[in-house]
Formats: C-alpha cells, structure tokens, sequence
C-alpha cells in the first residue's frame, strides 16, 4: 500500500519533465488557487512525485501528475502537498500523467494531437511498421485505434487551428473535415499552402451559421483539396438546394405550409434551418 506524505514543496522541482499537459495550464492553476483560497487544500487528492531522475538535481522529487495543483499551492506559499511517492521511469510516469489527465479531460485537442503523434514515432522508429505503430500507441494511449487517428490527425494542423479547437470555437468533426479533405503531403510549397488553406476554412467554417457548418464541412469532402472559399460557400447553397427539394417531395404540402409559417414567426426561411429548429426545441424540453 503507497502512503500518503506530506512533502515540503521546496524540495519539488517546479519544472518537470513530465509534462503531459502542455496548453491551458496557467489557466487553470488559476482556478485551483481560488478554490484552495476558499476552501482549503483537498487531503483526499494528493499529487503523484517519484524521485528525482536527475541525481544532480537540486530538488529531491519530481512531479508525475497534479502539476495544477502543485503550482497553485508553491503561488500561494503553502509549506507542505500531501503526494504519493513512487518509484517509476520515464515511460512509466508519462504513461500515469497521460492516464491521469486524459480521465479527467483536462487535455486540449492540441496536446492529445501532440501526445499521438510523440508515441507513433517513437514505435516508428523503433522499426514497426504503419500499422502495428498505430495500434501500440493507441494501446499506450487508452484509446481506440478511431479516436486515434482523430488525434493524429489534429497534429497536422497548423497551430492558429489547434488553437480554435482548444478554445471550443471549431468542433473535432469539423477540423476532421478539415485537415482530411485539405492536407497535402508532397514538397515544403505544398504543405505551407495547404496550411494556408486550413486556417483559411477554420475561420471560414466557424464564422457560418450553426446550421451550415456540417454542410460546409460535408462540401469540403466533396469538393478538391484547392477549392477556394467562394466555390464551398456556394456548394453549400447548392446541397441547401437539395435538401429543400427532397423535404419537399417528402411531407404533404399542409404539413411543409405549417412548417414554413412557423419558421417564418421566429425569422427563419430556410426548411432545413426550421428542423432543425423544432429538434433542437424537443430535445431542450425533452
């Protein structure tokens, strides 16, 4: 059984080389300050140290997971952290800070992408091929081969993009459409003009309407990888088109006139808008 210690926080490196979570930290030692303000520091939620890896380190501990907490306790002069101490190597103690912040969700799609794309290579290079290198790091991540592949795939994305995912301002699925249907592999000028091109749709698709931008993604998929923003935008009045057409053939005409004068009451034109409308309503009183 590991014991819980009380361990000065003098003798615990501030910078750990275990660092899983990369984005949205100062944020959030932010928040862990008021809350240990307010209510004290939790003894039931220690932090996780092993000794040091550096012999020659002035501090006798390193941190493995509880960075936040560890933080907000050294900016607000605290003596003592409660922690467990426990004797793990590098790949052990990345393997319990990933575990630890992943089950919280405390990681940003840009340090799950940066994560996924460290381990590939590390099982690349160790002389695996593609596939069993995708399959070891999803082992190693805990997540299945599909969530995977969306991390992987985040890597490619240029920062400005990963950054409006960590924001929440662009869902995964629409950076999913993004980098699927916009990355180039080919030479240096290839890939800085498709990076071009992926901020350029990540501002484009956000700044839609809520009920356009799965159809804008879905006119990314269908459209080439070089299409400008003026052909996607106008793609989408065509599968708007589309689906008006084929909600027409599909209702009785009482039924589509009820629908239009409802949507018309709340300022909405657009059949597939007013739908979607109704559903989101149900589901909020459901």
């Amino acid at each position: 059984m590991i014991n819980i210690k009380r361990i000065q926080l003098t003798e615990i490196d501030p910078e750990s080389s275990i660092n899983v979570r990369r984005t949205g930290v100062s944020e959030n030692v932010e928040r862990v300050k008021k809350s240990i303000e307010t209510h004290g520091y939790w003894g039931d939620q220690p932090i996780t140290l092993r000794p040091h890896p550096d012999e020659s380190a002035q501090y006798k501990y390193e941190y493995v997971t509880g960075q936040c907490r560890f933080k907000a306790s050294l900016d607000l002069g605290l003596d003592t952290i409660p922690a467990f101490i426990v004797e793990l190597d590098d790949d052990e103690a990345l393997r319990r800070s990933w575990g630890e912040n992943e089950a919280r969700g405390d990681l940003k799609p840009s340090d799950q992408a940066y994560w996924a794309e460290v381990i590939f290579k590390r099982y690349e290079g160790a002389g695996h091929t593609m596939k069993e290198a995708l399959e070891k790091t999803a082992e190693w991540l805990g997540v299945t081969l599909q969530t995977l592949h969306n991390y992987y795939r985040w890597a490619f994305l240029p920062k400005e993009v990963q950054q409006m995912m960590d924001q929440g301002v662009l869902l995964n699925k629409h950076a999913n459409a993004i980098v699927k249907n916009t990355f180039v592999r080919g030479s240096s000028t290839g890939r800085a003009e498709s990076q071009r091109r992926m901020v350029e749709r990540a501002q484009w698709i956000i700044e839609l309407d809520r009920e356009s931008r799965d159809l804008g993604a879905k006119a990314m998929e269908q459209l080439p990888a070089n299409a400008e923003i003026s052909e996607l935008t106008q793609h989408i009045q065509k599968l708007k088109a589309e689906l008006q057409r084929t909600f027409e053939y599909s209702v009785s005409q009482d039924l589509y006139e009820n629908l239009i004068n409802y949507g018309k009451q709340r300022g909405i034109s657009d059949p597939v808008t007013i739908i979607s409308h109704i559903i989101a309503k149900e589901l909020r009183e459901a």
